[in-house]
């Protein structure tokens, strides 16, 4: 599924924005659908035993988003089919440098780093995106709706089981969120990953886990990385395999000081954390 409106498919405005002599129209919520009542209605998807609902960046957004939506759709059709989430790279926080004021609407095609969070909260609005987040969440932050549009705000009320693929040291967060101060605040951003993923989405959800890397780089790097003698992938198997089991391992951390060359080796040594 492919998107270019920003919104991670939240979007729900009828009104139509003209933009530079080019019409706008911001309805991901409405594409979502349409293309889930499609899957199910027309390519079996309503039979499936097993889904793993996915994305990479800003798709990892989406899967935060909308996970329990898909899933909810599914086991209404099969309930006993297994959904789960894997959203790659998508953990983006909540972040304004205070030394970066709010990007101006004239300026608004122009990305600054610094400027994810006022940024991220234009969109909502922009797009009436209110009916196409978690009600759940919507129903927490009265008047302050827009939360629910950033990973960190809407994690902590997925029902779905969650494994988060995310870099500490994300290198897109690092040329677009964190703003100013160098790599001290790039440590600062991985210690802020960790804790707010483990907070809000493992610790608010006991079937969620997570494959949290030091390596600096943004999607992919599925089998680069080894974390507790596991590349990636097997981390996903051994979590998706143990969802009904008491015990099961749930967090894969690198746990190292950025920067961390040999943290995106195979052969990186690693620190064991369970969780």
């Amino acid at each position: 599924m492919k998107y270019c409106d920003g919104a991670s498919f939240s979007g729900n405005n009828d009104t139509v924005t003209k933009y530079q002599n080019t019409s706008l129209f911001f309805r991901g919520k409405r594409i979502r659908e349409a293309i889930v009542k499609d899957l199910m209605e027309q390519h079996g998807l309503n039979q499936a035993t097993d889904l793993m609902v996915s994305g990479c960046s800003a798709g990892g957004l989406a899967t935060y988003l909308h996970a329990d939506q898909w899933c909810e759709a599914l086991q209404a059709a099969n309930p006993s089919a297994k959904c789960a989430a894997l959203p790659d790279s998508g953990f983006f926080l909540d972040y304004q440098d205070p030394e970066v004021p709010c990007t101006p609407p004239s300026l608004l095609g122009t990305t600054i780093n610094g400027d994810y969070h006022c940024g991220l909260k234009w969109t909502f609005h922009i797009q009436n995106a209110t009916a196409g987040i978690d009600s759940k969440c919507v129903a927490k932050h009265t008047n302050e709706e827009w939360k629910c549009m950033f990973a960190e705000h809407a994690a902590e009320h997925i029902q779905t089981p969650v494994f988060a693929m995310q870099s500490v040291y994300d290198s897109w967060q690092v040329g677009h969120v964190e703003g100013t101060g160098g790599s001290t605040k790039t440590q600062m951003l991985g210690k802020n990953i960790t804790e707010r993923l483990v907070k809000n989405l493992l610790g608010k959800n006991p079937k969620s886990g997570a494959f949290l890397d030091g390596c600096y780089h943004h999607c992919g790097a599925w089998n680069l990385i080894r974390i507790d003698g596991d590349l990636v992938s097997t981390a996903i198997q051994k979590w998706y395999d143990g969802l009904s089991t008491e015990g099961n391992k749930r967090l894969w951390n690198q746990d190292r000081p950025f920067p961390c060359k040999d943290c995106c080796s195979p052969g990186a040594e690693v620190t064991e954390i369970i969780l």
